[in-house]
């Protein structure tokens, strides 16, 4: 179901990715949301526990907030 969630055309995904050296990048968090309709519906938002208390998901959010206007939505629901 997740694979089929990102070939989506209303739905969109942001993934926060750390590198721990080298060339090795870990997946510790992402954000899913659809847009329908002028309107961005927040579908899940996830941060791997080791990595929590340290912005990561107030950084999605963020991004995804700023990304909105590009995506039809001129009035962002996040106020934050």
């Amino acid at each position: 179901m997740f694979k089929a969630e990102l070939s989506l055309d209303f739905s969109h995904n942001f993934a926060a990715k750390l590198n721990h050296g080298g060339n090795e990048e870990v997946l510790v968090g992402y954000i899913c949301f659809w847009v329908i309709e002028g309107e961005a519906h927040l579908l899940n938002i996830a941060v791997k526990p080791d990595y929590r208390r340290m912005g990561l998901g107030k950084h999605l959010m963020r991004v995804s907030k700023n990304g909105l206007p590009k995506r039809g939505i001129e009035a962002p629901l996040l106020r934050r």
